[in-house]
């Protein structure tokens, strides 16, 4: 079966990331953090071949994220706390992105988004906190 098109080489309009941030952000609410991580991934193609590099960077920030959370429901520990911490220290560095993109109160999702983490690498017991029901906060949109 022939794949779609490349979003490196041919990337969607800009007009069309106000709708991937959305799709990604219902996806991610209902954790299917992949899905989530391939809508964003399309946004962010497009706002970089737009020259838009703090809302690509923010947005690289929110793939990242919904990667490692899909790592932590896989039970992969150490991909979850690689990229989450690249996602937190992205979303972290370029909050002028997060204004770009729309969201509201991005300050609020990046501190759940750390008290997660941070909840996450405390426990000794992996497999504890992996099926302990955790949620990842809503995204801001």
């Amino acid at each position: 079966m022939p794949k779609g098109p490349d979003p490196r080489k041919e990337a969607r309009p800009l007009a069309d990331v106000p709708e991937m941030l959305s799709e990604g952000a219902r996806e991610f609410a209902a954790r299917r953090f992949w899905h989530a991580h391939e809508a964003w991934e399309g946004a962010w193609h497009a706002l970089r071949a737009a020259g838009d590099a703090d809302a690509a960077a923010y947005l690289k920030g929110m793939i990242l994220v919904a990667a490692a959370l899909e790592n932590a429901t896989r039970g992969k520990e150490e991909g979850f706390k690689r990229q989450m911490a690249e996602g937190l220290y992205a979303l972290r560095t370029h909050p002028e992105g997060a204004a770009r993109l729309g969201l509201d109160d991005p300050g609020s999702w990046l501190d759940a988004l750390a008290l997660l983490y941070v909840d996450a690498c405390r426990r000794r017991d992996w497999s504890w906190w992996n099926a302990s029901g955790w949620q990842a906060p809503p995204v801001p949109l």
